[in-house]
């Protein structure tokens, strides 16, 4: 009982930095935003009982919207340093506990390519989702805040923020802190499941939740079948990777018969080989 209570508060201390630095950045920012505003305001003479709030509030939005890549950089520093000092004090290396260990070099151009593959087959679901499921006020809602996310700012500080950063903190913290905590008192199954749960929640979209609960399935599994977290963290920085280079140059992300059936055939051999390596390492063990 006290093993599965020091699980349940590690859990939960880790998600509280994770969404709590990501809200206080926005607060930040928003903070920031309206004080200019409003010493905008007052410095030209306009009345502040003028204002519209309503666009006012749609501005806000936008601007931190706009400021998300900024927004995600400041996070990942102080969410890893916030971390740092966590598994200091409880002297456990944090390396170590997020399961960085050497990965397999035969390995990384088939997770690449497996990364790749699985973002076009997901890209595909999501259109015909779209198309003909019934609720289709919820994927308008998620496209326009996909659109509005990728759209405008530089396309190097997208590739670093949502790219690079944002899925390393991520796999930091679900394939690998949350992931060790689970381990320890759950077994394997249990453990992919309710990290990828936790993965899906914290994306607060109906959409990407459900997307990233099979995402985080998947991942956790590769974790597993690998010994590393570098797999789960290289496929998760190439999907979203591959994501914004699609926003950019629409003719990467034109999908075609030929390329689709590409895509689910690499996402199953590429499957089966890291399986079959993790087998393989099994054997000669």
């Amino acid at each position: 009982m006290g093993n599965k209570f020091k699980m349940t508060a590690y859990i939960f201390t880790y998600l509280l930095v994770f969404l709590g630095v990501q809200v206080l950045t926005g607060v930040i920012l928003a903070l920031g935003y309206i004080g200019i505003s409003v010493l905008a305001l007052i410095m030209s003479g306009e009345n502040i009982s003028d204002i519209n709030m309503i666009q006012f509030e749609e501005d806000i939005f936008r601007y931190i919207t706009e400021q998300i890549n900024v927004s995600l950089i400041i996070s990942f520093v102080i969410s890893l340093v916030i971390y740092y000092f966590i598994f200091k004090i409880r002297k456990i290396n944090i390396l170590k506990a997020s399961g960085f260990s050497k990965i397999r070099v035969s390995n990384i151009p088939i997770l690449v390519i497996l990364a790749i593959s699985m973002n076009i087959v997901v890209s595909f679901i999501l259109s015909i989702a779209m198309k003909y499921m019934p609720y289709n006020q919820t994927f308008a809602k998620y496209q326009e805040m996909m659109e509005e996310l990728f759209k405008g700012g530089n396309t190097y500080l997208l590739l670093i923020s949502i790219g690079i950063l944002a899925p390393l903190l991520e796999e930091i913290v679900f394939r690998g802190l949350i992931f060790s905590e689970l381990r320890k008192n759950t077994n394997i199954i249990i453990t992919i499941l309710i990290q990828a749960l936790l993965f899906g929640i914290v994306h607060l979209n109906p959409v990407q939740s459900t997307y990233a609960f099979f995402l985080g399935i998947f991942l956790g599994f590769l974790y597993v079948w690998t010994k590393s977290i570098w797999a789960p963290v290289i496929v998760h920085i190439v999907f979203n990777s591959f994501s914004v280079i699609s926003t950019r140059l629409p003719e990467v992300s034109t999908l075609s018969i030929p390329i689709l059936v590409a895509a689910f055939v690499f996402s199953i051999i590429g499957t089966i080989l890291i399986i079959l390596n993790r087998e393989k390492a099994v054997q000669v063990e």
